[in-house]
């Protein structure tokens, strides 16, 4: 007990004070500001980011500053990879085991770094009227995606997306556990983006579909643009999407979808000389197939460009993380299939969806987007049930019609 005026007892508080300042400055030194001098030989310069006053701020201001400081201005630029080295590249190797993303990396990668456009040059010489587009909200889903990847990639839409034609931002909280997703994820967006850029958390995991219903529900636009929340976008990705759909609203587009590499972030592309559609197996999986003949004579007749590479591609399926769809015409048809549970299926069933309803899916080459592939899940699904199996079979009962039994014949296994 401290007794009141006492010399002993104010020196122990004192001592006590200043042992705790001098504690969580040391951890913040060698955590933070030589961490990152240390494996990434990161120039001091080049991080913008005052910590002079770090006593005052709050702890989340605190703990985003730290984020911005451990980013090395340049590093990945023009979508280069980046291979990291010591300790540095023992986390990272550790994350993609764990997680299939090298997340030491995307920490070290400004949340503002550019991409390469890799769209054909006659894309660069069309010109929008953005005052006469239809608006789009951005609906982007995330479960326990890293932090930064997930920032990134509300930053890569928003300095991309020109606000007379970029409505809104909504990003849907499946439910995730991981802690910065929480406090300091609501801090960053109340304080970092515009008010455009709106945060719905869900009390319980509804999976994919249902969070996507539940974003499209509250959607203001008049395009439903559907991101995955590992994305970075092109510059102009926007406006041909749009474009389209206001010349032709049950049209379902897709971008040219560029592949970001898990491990080192490189961002490659096949050049604009080609691209393939989506296609499907009898097994009830997606797949990339080659553009037929038959596409490309129908492009020459009706394609008004000269150049069909630059043309409006039919596809008979999409990969279904990233699409655009005009708001009104997805509840026309039936949005998505809200019984379908988890993730998986929901890409075909859409697609069958949009093509026996009268539409058309369309992958538009102009528009391209990168996106992070891994190589498995990092999470489990609801019961660890079988979900893209369930999804598929209850997708190939309602559209397949007498087609089933070739589906079956290929899945014995879900009949």
């Amino acid at each position: 007990m401290r007794i009141r005026g006492s010399p002993f007892g104010r020196s122990l508080y004192q001592k006590l004070l200043l042992l705790t300042v001098i504690a969580i400055s040391f951890i913040f030194y060698f955590k933070f500001i030589k961490f990152s001098s240390e494996h990434l030989n990161a120039n001091p310069e080049s991080n913008l980011v005052d910590v002079s006053d770090l006593d005052s701020l709050n702890p989340l201001e605190k703990l985003i500053r730290a984020d911005l400081l451990k980013q090395e201005r340049g590093l990945g630029d023009r979508g280069k990879s980046v291979a990291l080295v010591g300790a540095s590249k023992t986390k990272g190797d550790e994350d993609v085991k764990r997680i299939a993303l090298n997340e030491e990396l995307s920490e070290h990668l400004s949340y503002n770094r550019t991409v390469p456009d890799a769209r054909n040059p006659q894309c660069r010489n069309i010109h929008y009227d953005l005052n006469d587009l239809p608006t789009a909200s951005v609906i982007i889903i995330f479960y326990n995606e890293p932090y930064s990847v997930l920032v990134r990639t509300v930053h890569s839409v928003l300095n991309t997306g020109d606000t007379r034609i970029l409505k809104e931002v909504i990003l849907v909280d499946d439910a995730s556990v991981n802690v910065e997703l929480k406090d300091k994820l609501d801090y960053y967006i109340e304080t970092r983006f515009p008010k455009n850029v709106r945060l719905i958390r869900l009390k319980s995991r509804l999976g994919l579909i249902r969070a996507r219903l539940a974003g499209a529900r509250a959607a203001r636009g008049d395009v439903l643009l559907f991101l995955d929340a590992h994305c970075e976008c092109v510059e102009k990705w926007l406006e041909p999407l749009l474009a389209r759909i206001k010349e032709s609203r049950t049209s379902v587009l897709v971008p040219i979808i560029d592949v970001i590499d898990a491990k080192d972030f490189h961002y490659s592309s096949n050049g604009y000389s080609t691209f393939q559609v989506g296609g499907f197996s009898w097994s009830g999986h997606f797949d990339w197939i080659d553009i037929s003949a038959r596409e490309r004579d129908r492009q020459a007749r009706e394609c008004p460009e000269k150049n069909v590479d630059v043309c409006p591609t039919y596809s008979p399926t999409m990969a279904g993380g990233l699409f655009a769809i005009n708001r009104e015409y997805f509840w026309e048809i039936g949005s998505y299939d809200e019984q379908m549970d988890g993730w998986g299926g929901e890409n075909l069933e859409i697609s069958f969806r949009v093509w026996q309803c009268g539409g058309t899916i369309e992958t538009i080459p102009c528009s391209r987007v990168g996106h992070i592939f891994r190589d498995f899940h990092p999470y489990s699904f609801p019961d660890n049930r079988d979900t893209h199996g369930i999804n598929t079979v209850r997708m190939a009962l309602v559209w397949m019609d007498e087609y089933i039994n070739l589906f079956f014949m290929n899945r014995p296994d879900l009949k």
